[in-house]
C-alpha cells in the first residue's frame, strides 16, 4: 500500500512538472511555420531570417555575441556541466546548456533533436545546428522549453518574449 501511495505521488509530481511546458507548447503549434519572414526576441529584431525546417521548426542564431539575445528571455548559454548529461549520453557531441535564471539548465547537442532538463528528455521539432560559428537554435521547439511567450504577426515576425513581459 505505502509502495502504491508511493508511485502515485511520484507520477503526480511529474506529471505537474511536465503539465506547464506541454500547455505552452499549444502556443507554438498553432503558428504557422511557412508564414515566418522575420523573428524579433523582445524588442531586437534579427537582421538574418529564420532558416525554416519543412513545416516543423525555424532556426536561428540566438547563441552568438555573448548570448545577448537569450539573456533577453532570461538565459544564457554556457558549456554543458557534465552533471547534467545521461549517462548514456554521446561523449563526442558538442553539448552545451541553456542556463535559465530560477529554472534547471537546458542540456543540447548539435545535431540531436533533444533538450534534457533535470534527466527528462524532449523531443524538439528540429536539431540544434552550428553554423559559421554560431549555433542556430529551433525557436518554437524551445519557447515553451524557455517559457517565452510567442506570436506571429501579420508581417510574419515571429515575436519571442519572456513571459513575465508577455501580455
Amino acid at each position: 500500500m505505502k509502495r502504491t501511495l508511493y508511485l502515485t505521488n511520484l507520477i503526480l509530481s511529474l506529471m505537474l512538472l511536465v503539465w506547464p511546458l506541454q500547455a505552452d507548447a499549444a502556443e507554438t503549434d498553432a503558428i504557422d511555420v511557412g508564414a515566418i519572414r522575420h523573428l524579433q526576441v523582445a524588442d531586437t529584431k534579427l537582421e538574418e531570417a529564420p532558416m525554416r525546417v519543412g513545416n516543423l521548426d525555424v532556426l536561428a542564431p540566438l547563441v552568438s555575441n555573448n548570448s545577448a539575445l537569450l539573456r533577453k528571455l532570461g538565459a544564457w548559454a554556457s558549456r554543458v556541466d557534465a552533471t547534467q548529461l545521461p549517462s548514456n549520453a554521446d561523449q563526442g557531441g558538442q553539448w552545451f546548456q541553456i542556463n535559465r535564471a530560477g529554472g534547471a539548465p537546458l542540456v543540447l547537442c548539435i545535431g540531436k533533436t533533444t533538450a534534457i532538463v533535470e534527466k527528462n528528455v524532449f523531443d524538439l521539432r528540429a536539431a540544434p545546428l552550428m553554423i559559421e560559428g554560431r549555433i542556430w537554435l529551433p525557436i518554437l521547439s524551445l519557447a515553451p522549453l524557455l517559457e517565452a511567450g510567442v506570436k506571429l504577426d501579420a508581417d510574419g515576425t515571429l515575436q519571442l518574449t519572456p513571459k513575465s513581459a508577455a501580455p
